[in-house]
């Protein structure tokens, strides 16, 4: 039992047990925020993909001149994605101010639903309508119809700088770079040419362990001029650990250990201070000092015996005090005998 007792007020497993929970919780904290913080992170770069996918679904159904051609042309783009595409007035759903604020610039909002796993998608249009879809994985498929889509966007401007000035306004839309270029340009071996040249849309993935940094794809689409494609990219693959992120988090660790030590130490560094304060009033000439007795480790313990000593040390100085007036006193009674009689002497 006593060694439990020790082991409870000992000094050294208090901070140890202290330091282990604090890196504990600092590291279930740590956890939470970067789960958090990735959420967000995967929030924007869903939407941010979406916005100018479904920016060119808009205008292809902007660019038809009836009704009918507009359900058939959105029939055959949910043929082409895989998914089907709905036009449904705003008021029908719910949508939250931040959500609103995101129509308002021009953006797609994105609600993501993990089980079962799906994506809702809405775009606004002019007419106080949303065109939406909900997609639940991210397929190739999907890919190449937003090539498709892109193509079609093309068709409509006539001449080679009118396609540029067009991607140069679309990459307001888009995440990342849009060019129209020449095939040489790309780096393409001879089975991409080749599929480049049956007009089939080539998908290129740059591997993070290159020296650009992150994974990315680069989508190259066959343009309707001769030796040239579009190339879209390179889209950066989504990073769920980021140096950045990491670095700050291990910061934020770090600090948030460094309080919890502080908190550890601040205890006992004050009843070290005490201590020392008793000491310097001792040094002083003041012994009717005490310090106060927090606790019952080994630094209360010593507290205690600093009270114990001074008090001690204070009987010692009054039992010499006490001896002193009695000898004193026992002096004084012979020596003023001695003076009497001495006087009565000088007298006789």
């Amino acid at each position: 039992m006593s060694l439990v007792s020790s082991l409870r007020h000992s000094i050294f497993v208090r901070i140890y047990a202290g330091l282990l929970i604090v890196c504990l919780c600092v590291a279930l904290f740590a956890q939470l925020l970067m789960d958090t913080i990735n959420q967000e992170r995967m929030q924007t770069y869903r939407e941010n993909m979406a916005t100018g996918a479904f920016y060119l679904v808009s205008e292809g159904l902007a660019h038809q001149e009836s009704e009918t051609q507009r359900e058939y042309w959105l029939s055959d783009a949910s043929s082409l994605f895989g998914s089907t595409f709905r036009i449904v007035p705003i008021e029908n759903i719910d949508f939250s101010a931040s959500e609103r604020r995101r129509f308002e610039s021009g953006e797609t909002v994105v609600r993501y639903v993990s089980q079962p796993a799906y994506a809702d998608v809405y775009h606004r249009l002019p007419d106080d309508k949303v065109l939406t879809v909900r997609v639940s994985q991210v397929t190739e498929q999907q890919v190449r119809a937003m090539a498709v889509f892109l193509l079609d966007d093309l068709s409509y401007y006539a001449t080679l700088p009118e396609k540029r000035a067009r991607l140069t306004e679309l990459e307001n839309k888009f995440s990342y770079p849009l060019t129209l270029d020449t095939i040489d340009t790309f780096d393409l071996d001879d089975d991409q040419l080749a599929r480049l040249r049956r007009d089939e849309v080539v998908i290129l993935l740059q591997d993070s362990n290159s020296s650009q940094g992150n994974s990315s794809i680069k989508i190259v689409i066959p343009s309707e001029i001769n030796d040239m494609a579009v190339l879209m990219g390179p889209i950066p693959l989504f990073n769920w650990f980021p140096l950045n992120l990491i670095i700050s988090m291990v910061l934020i660790s770090m600090f948030l250990i460094s309080l919890g030590v502080y908190a550890l130490i601040f205890p006992l560094e004050r009843k070290l201070q005490l201590i020392q304060v008793g000491v310097n009033e001792v040094s002083d000439g003041n012994l009717d000092v005490q310090v106060q007795v927090i606790g019952q480790d080994e630094i209360a313990r010593l507290s205690a015996t600093f009270n114990a000593m001074t008090s001690h040390i204070k009987r010692l100085i009054e039992s010499q005090r006490e001896l002193t007036r009695a000898v004193s006193h026992e002096l004084r009674t012979p020596v003023a005998r001695i003076r009497f009689a001495v006087d009565m002497l000088a007298d006789t």
